[in-house]
Order: structure tokens, then sequence, then C-alpha cells
């Protein structure tokens, strides 16, 4: 391999970017998770158990999908496995709805709400990151 020397060239580690990322997977996995919590048991107490059962077994599916899609980006730029019909991502929300359709204990709505709270918690760590790095005055 090559190395072009650049003025603007600053020597990073090679374990740097990879440990960062997996650092910031695991902090974003531990907001989801804690938000779920708490946003579940406040449902139990104010709504019922019904309600805060749908949005648990959302959040759960979830932390899974979520996990799954980690892994997805992990595997990005290795060797492609060949053709894939559909994404056992999309299996896992579909799986949910249909279990949250049939049973008559879980309310579609909850479930839905409580599967995109991996959204809510990258919203967070963005908003987060945003404020820390405003303070500090690095990027």
């Amino acid at each position: 391999m090559r190395v072009i020397p650049a003025k603007s060239y600053r020597p990073v580690e090679v374990g740097a970017p990879a440990e960062s990322y997996t650092a910031l997977k695991e902090r974003i996995l531990g907001i989801m998770v804690v938000l779920s919590g708490v946003v579940t048991l406040t449902l139990v107490l104010v709504y019922g158990g019904d309600v805060g059962l749908s949005y648990g077994v959302g959040a759960c599916s979830g932390v899974v999908y979520w996990r799954m899609l980690a892994r997805s980006v992990d595997r990005l730029g290795t060797a492609a496995k060949g053709w894939q019909f559909g994404s056992p991502r999309l299996a896992v929300f579909i799986a949910v709805m249909i279990v949250a359709l049939r049973w008559d204990k879980l309310a579609v709505l909850p479930v839905f709400f409580g599967f995109v709270t991996y959204k809510a918690a990258i919203l967070l760590y963005a908003i987060y990151d945003l404020i820390r790095s405003s303070r500090t005055g690095s990027p």
C-alpha cells in the first residue's frame, strides 16, 4: 500500500474508528433499553398492564431489530453473500405486528411506538452529542 503524505494528514490509530463505532452502538443500545424500561413502567402505572405489555413487546422487538441492523452495518464492505430475498429485519417488524393484531391483549399502536423506540434513542444521543460538542467546542 502506498501512502501519499498531505499537509493536513494526522495519523489515526487503526483500531480507533472501529472502537468508537462499537462504543456508539453500545451507548445507543443502553439509551434504548433504559428508555424502553422507563416508558414501559410509566405506561403500566398510568394506563395499565395491557398497554405496558404492548409497549414492552414492541420495545423488545425494536432491540432485536437494532441488533440486526448493527450486524448488517458491521458487514458492510465485506464480501457479499449473494442475492437475498427481502430483509430479515423487516420480518421482525412484520412478525411483531401480526402478533399484535392476533393477540387480544396487545394493542397495535403501543407495539408500534415500542418498536420505534430505537429511533428515539438515536435522537436523544444526537441531541446529547450536539450539546456536549457545543460546550467543549470540539466536533
